[in-house]
């Protein structure tokens, strides 16, 4: 199944109830924060969420993915916000999820720079169903703009070693790549695509997505005219779809409604740490949650100020959580976007 596909069937496949059913539905489980790149468009960078670098505990990954087969979950994706191939532990998760608790589908999203001819080996013995590579650049200064990393060379040809492998030895996980279109390579498209196709099943292409609280973005990267995106429909709509066919995992351990802001604390509906997966997505908060969706009532929620932009005093979900480790703090990126691609 394409990329396009399954976010067309995550589209429809939509139970709005206060209590949904996750038979056939994704988990995606944050199994590290931290990142080797430094995208300009990415919150998380801005934020500094990846320079914590934190990583899921073992113990916790093993039990809730469990109680994620049995709750019905059968497609499992291990990446959120960071980059998966800094936990070392990937390997063993993959072949953990596929060969042992036996998972329909399991994939990650990569930036592609640790995903050398050794580790892509790795993760293809593990059982890997597909590997999808994050890449904005066409060649070596836009990508050093768009990533913040010089490793333009190196990512093109771990993406041509993962074709060239599969070929080779006749395997069927699939390959696909994202990018995010900025003013400063929009023109260049279709040279994306030509230096690409030959070595992935799909690229799919979206444009960047202006964060409120990240000033500098909207008004120097955002393409002008066209606001397409892969996940229009998908989120940023009321009622969210996330709450009702999707669980979201921090690599704290914490269950969130959404992937939006784990830079924060006003996603978290419950802590895993203390308490069953199944309670989590069944308890009070996130059934409080989604009833607010469907009254299309979210004053004072995170979820306000994503799909609205409104920005006011936000609740914690949970009353676990302090008010102060809610609130959104916004963050100025103009002179770094600036500096990066030369703008006067």
């Amino acid at each position: 199944m394409s990329i396009s596909d399954k976010i067309n069937q995550y589209k429809e496949n939509v139970e709005l109830s206060l209590y949904p059913s996750f038979k056939g539905k994704s988990l995606n489980i944050e199994i590290a924060s931290g990142c080797n790149e430094r995208c300009i468009y990415c919150t998380y960078y801005a934020r500094g969420t990846h320079k914590m670098a934190k990583m899921i505990d073992e113990k916790l990954f093993y039990r809730v993915t469990k109680e994620a087969y049995e709750l019905g979950i059968t497609d499992v994706g291990l990446y959120m916000t960071g980059e998966p191939l800094t936990n070392p532990n990937v390997y063993k998760y993959v072949d953990y999820l596929k060969n042992q608790i036996g998972f329909q589908y399991v994939y990650i999203s990569t930036n592609g720079i640790l995903l050398n001819p050794s580790n892509l080996e790795k993760l293809v013995n593990a059982g890997i169903d597909s590997i999808k590579f994050s890449v904005s650049g066409y060649d070596k200064k836009s990508f050093m703009q768009h990533h913040g990393v010089d490793a333009f060379e190196k990512v093109y040809q771990n993406i041509k070693y993962a074709f060239e492998y599969r070929k080779k030895n006749n395997l069927d996980y699939k390959l696909y790549m994202f990018s995010v279109i900025t003013k400063y390579n929009e023109t260049y498209k279709k040279k994306i695509e030509e230096l690409y196709t030959p070595f992935i099943d799909e690229i799919v292409m979206s444009n960047v997505l202006s964060n409120n609280s990240v000033k500098g973005v909207k008004e120097l990267l955002s393409v002008t005219g066209n606001n397409k995106s892969i996940t229009s429909g998908v989120t940023a709509t009321v009622p969210c779809n996330m709450l009702f066919n999707k669980i979201s995992i921090s690599e704290n351990g914490y269950l969130l409604a959404c992937c939006y802001d784990s830079s924060t604390k006003s996603c978290i509906v419950a802590d895993l740490h203390t308490c069953s997966l199944k309670d989590g997505v069944y308890g009070e908060a996130m059934v409080d949650l989604r009833k607010r969706h469907l009254e299309n009532c979210l004053e004072n929620t995170i979820c306000n100020y994503c799909v609205r932009g409104i920005e006011e005093k936000v609740y914690p979900l949970t009353k676990e959580i302090d008010m102060e480790d809610c609130q959104m703090k916004n963050i100025d990126m103009t002179k770094e976007i600036k500096e990066r691609f030369e703008i006067e």
